[in-house]
């Protein structure tokens, strides 16, 4: 009767084992999938903050280029005032549309807003240049609308990245949050395994050492 108990009592403990063991691999799993899902949502996040840096850079280039174009009144500025125009309009498609479903819509329709009459400043500035000379450009130049309208891009993109920047400090804790709980369930989950193992191992020798036990005793009343 104590033999039988004993083997119901290692069964439940080995059934035990299983299950834990199963449920230890689910939340770990899970824990795992966190962490992937939160390095890949901050690497887009990084991805988005050096677009906005080089968006911004290309925007004071795009002011150096329109102000040689100017002063120098080179045909080589002109088109390269033309590259840096197509280079924000593109740049800022490609942000908004990364952007949107998770950022301040009012701040992405104040920096849309800003890019338009950014290109429209410029393209004025061409015009005038090409119509009625570099006097007259220079004079539109000296209004400092172009230079309001670039500070005024770069202040939101400056309140773009400070939004985004929460969203990063908030994915970042979450990695090492589930960093730390993948690290903690592999652990449990290894030493649960452990034990497992060792009582089956144990209860292994125990069966051996009673069936040597038994062949003995057989061959001990044989011979009697």
């Amino acid at each position: 009767m104590l033999r039988s108990r004993f083997k119901y009592l290692v069964l439940i403990i080995f059934l035990a084992s299983v299950v834990l063991i199963v449920f230890l691999q689910y939340n770990s799993g899970n824990s795992i999938k966190s962490l992937i899902q939160d390095n890949q949502s901050l690497l887009t996040e990084l991805q988005i903050k050096t677009k906005l840096q080089k968006f911004q850079t290309n925007i004071i280039f795009c002011e150096t280029a329109l102000r040689d174009l100017v002063t120098k009144d080179d045909p080589r500025h002109a088109l390269e005032l033309e590259r840096e125009l197509k280079a924000i309009r593109d740049e800022f498609i490609e942000i908004d549309n990364t952007i949107r479903p998770t950022s301040e819509l009012k701040l992405l329709d104040q920096l849309n807003f800003l890019v338009n009459e950014k290109l429209d400043n410029s393209n004025q500035v061409m015009n005038i240049l090409s119509q009625l000379g570099q006097d007259s450009a220079l004079a539109f130049i000296r209004t400092l609308r172009g230079r309001i309208i670039r500070d005024s891009l770069i202040q939101t993109l400056s309140l773009i990245n400070e939004s985004r920047q929460q969203a990063l400090s908030n994915i970042s804790t979450s990695v090492n949050t589930n960093g730390a709980k993948a690290k903690s369930w592999g652990i449990i989950l290894a030493l649960v395994a452990c034990l497992a193992s060792l009582i089956t191992f144990w209860y292994l020798v125990v069966q051996g050492q009673r069936q040597q036990k038994l062949i003995r005793t057989l061959d001990t009343s044989e011979k009697k």
